[in-house]
């Protein structure tokens, strides 16, 4: 890990995630996984040592997420998801709650707030985690999609299926986990998902900015103790939830409407399905 002094402090560079220390308490850490940020095992574990690196200091109290490039995240890589049409269900299970957690503990256990700048597509479990942070800063232009269904033909994960209803409600959030949708930053502001909407992508991180220094303001213990508050409802039957979307995950790549999705993303075709008699099986 290599610490360069800047102006406006000091840039941790951990692989796939640059920390960067700015004034008045905040920082920034950025995804970096070119071209679309897809988060994998590895960035994973760089999030998780960026959120460490944080803590061992006592010189911030806010922090901003964010994607290079013109994403925040496109969600997860395709060579991974392909992996998983080899494994059996238990493995899959097991592999998909391990890969949530590495995203999820860091975040939801962080002391301190997480706002997430939202300036391009967010999409599958990228989406999912700008969800799990506590704020979200939402260009207008912004591609939003929690495309499991309708892309790669799997059950919503990364939390998905908890923090999305308790952020915009169940009727809201039933219409995009199960149809796959994909919908402007502007109307997810509509429907209470993020702050703003700002009207440029480029707007999108210094109003994050502008609003983590007002939080880093507050005084400390005060902003710790009802940080945990609001985050009590949140964190309360996560486990379960998660366990459910590995389970429901596991199932879903053990059928061939889940590589085909696959094939379908990467190729931009539009899936046929086949698995309408497993579909009335399960009913």
């Amino acid at each position: 890990m290599a610490f360069l002094q800047l102006t406006t402090g000091w840039q941790t560079n951990i692989m796939q995630v640059l920390l960067t220390r700015l004034p008045h308490r905040v920082a920034l850490l950025t995804l970096r996984s070119p071209p679309v940020n897809a988060m994998t095992t590895s960035m994973g574990k760089d999030w998780g040592e960026a959120f460490r690196e944080i803590q061992r200091g006592d010189d911030i109290s806010c922090l901003v997420v964010t994607g290079e490039g013109g994403s925040f995240s496109a969600g997860g890589d395709m060579g991974f998801l392909r992996s998983r049409a080899s494994c059996t269900l238990a493995e899959n299970e097991k592999t998909m709650l391990d890969f949530y957690k590495l995203y999820l503990d860091p975040l939801r256990h962080c002391p301190y707030p997480v706002i997430a700048s939202v300036h391009g597509n967010v999409v599958g479990a990228g989406a999912c985690l700008a969800t799990a942070c506590d704020i979200r800063v939402v260009a207008k232009c912004a591609r939003v999609g929690f495309t499991f269904t309708s892309g790669v033909a799997i059950h919503p994960g990364m939390g998905g299926s908890h923090f999305l209803p308790q952020v915009i409600g169940m009727q809201n959030a039933s219409r995009l986990l199960l149809s796959g949708e994909i919908v402007s930053g502007e109307e997810m502001v509509s429907m209470g998902w993020g702050v703003g909407p700002v009207e440029t992508p480029s707007q999108a991180l210094p109003r994050a900015i502008a609003m983590a220094t007002k939080i880093a303001a507050a005084a400390p213990v005060a902003l710790y103790e009802t940080l945990k508050t609001l985050r009590a409802r949140g964190n309360e039957g996560l486990g379960a939830a998660l366990e459910r979307e590995a389970k429901a995950q596991a199932v879903c790549y053990s059928g061939p409407d889940f590589l085909h999705g696959v094939e379908s993303v990467v190729k931009k075709e539009k899936p046929a399905w086949t698995q309408y008699a497993s579909f009335s099986s399960l009913k």
